[in-house]
């Protein structure tokens, strides 16, 4: 019997980012903002103080969580269409017309636009289970469920790659 060869999707890469509440926007209002731009004109641009790598536009969830002042509190999510730099022309060009950067601010250390789709707030009581994922931090997956008990400590919280359905913005809420 030949063998055969088993084909299978590739495996999609998610984000889960932490925000401050000692940098501006406040996270919340940050998020809700972005749910708003992306209901009103089909999406929006967040800034980001991360580098992020391979991450698959128009399938890949960048999901948000509150530092230990907001309790690691899960925030919402969005579906990743692309990375624009802040040093790069149109980086310059996106922070100069933003809203919601030009009268909150942006946080020390800002690097990127993450320009989003599908930005939904969390519901109340949604935690990051609702992600479905496996931490994808050593390789392609340890395979640790993407709980708040299993995010790595220290600087490696604030940004978690991970496998799984990813946000349920999009197909559970209806959006854009």
């Amino acid at each position: 019997m030949a063998n055969e060869l088993s084909l299978s999707a590739p495996m999609i890469r998610h984000v889960l980012l932490m925000l401050s509440s000692a940098e501006p926007p406040p996270p919340e209002d940050e998020i809700r903002w972005h749910a708003a731009a992306c209901q009103r004109d089909g999406s929006t641009a967040l800034v980001t103080t991360r580098v992020l790598t391979k991450l698959t536009p128009g399938h890949s969830t960048v999901a948000f969580y509150g530092n230990a002042d907001l309790n690691n509190d899960y925030l919402g999510c969005g579906t990743f269409l692309e990375y624009v730099p802040l040093d790069t022309h149109r980086g310059q060009e996106i922070l100069a017309e933003h809203p919601l950067y030009l009268s909150r601010g942006i946080p020390r250390g800002a690097r990127a636009f993450i320009i989003l789709r599908d930005v939904c707030e969390a519901r109340a009581g949604e935690d990051l289970e609702s992600l479905n994922g496996a931490i994808d931090s050593s390789g392609w997956s340890d395979g640790l469920p993407l709980t708040l008990e299993h995010i790595p400590q220290g600087a490696a919280r604030i940004q978690v790659y991970f496998s799984g359905t990813g946000c349920p913005c999009g197909a559970q809420r209806g959006a854009i």
